[in-house]
């Protein structure tokens, strides 16, 4: 009579257990980052809404770690040979998954709002590009090569400053380009 030595394969409450970590994992980790740049993450002036989305999202990701860990200990004590109520762990597991999808949708929500919503600002090369174009235009009979020497970018003012040249007429000119618009302020002959 033989003996059979069959292997039997790692307990699905098991896979359960480590699922239950990963979610966990997942939202500890999410709501860390989240936490830690939020001051990056929300516009100078926030909306209500774009508050109250990312609020929402820490709010899911909190459920998200409490429910996680309600079920893994549930798993656990199952695992261990102790009574314990499975329907409650699995249920427990289900509200911290769907909750950490919860947390996904709200997050490209506001996600999406932000960038949306972002003022377009004007770089230093298309300001500079602005400049150049408007005294041509204005001094086109001038000849010669309008040459940007300086760009100097006002964080008071928001605004670029850009010194621009032409040896032609052998003078130099400050151009004023508003930072938010690109839109020229004011341009004056330089001494």
């Amino acid at each position: 009579m033989g003996t059979s030595n069959t292997k039997q394969g790692p307990s699905p409450w098991e896979f359960l257990h480590d699922d239950t970590k990963t979610v966990i994992t997942l939202a500890t980790a999410f709501l860390g980052l989240t936490v830690t740049f939020s001051d990056k993450l929300l516009q100078p002036e926030p909306t209500i809404w774009e508050i109250g989305l990312l609020v929402s999202t820490w709010m899911s990701l909190c459920v998200v770690i409490i429910t996680g860990i309600i079920a893994s200990a549930g798993i656990s004590t199952y695992l261990r040979g102790k009574t314990a109520n499975a329907n409650s762990s699995m249920a427990s597991l289900n509200i911290a998954f769907y909750s950490l999808v919860l947390a996904a949708v709200l997050f490209i929500i506001f996600g999406g709002i932000q960038i949306s919503e972002r003022p377009q600002h004007a770089d230093a090369s298309s300001s500079v590009t602005v400049a150049v174009q408007l005294l041509a235009s204005t001094y086109a009979n001038s000849g010669g090569d309008w040459i940007a020497e300086s760009l100097i970018w006002n964080k008071t003012t928001q605004e670029y400053q850009i010194v621009v040249v032409n040896d032609s007429i052998h003078s130099k000119f400050l151009v004023v380009v508003e930072g938010e618009s690109g839109e020229v302020t004011r341009f004056e002959r330089q001494p």
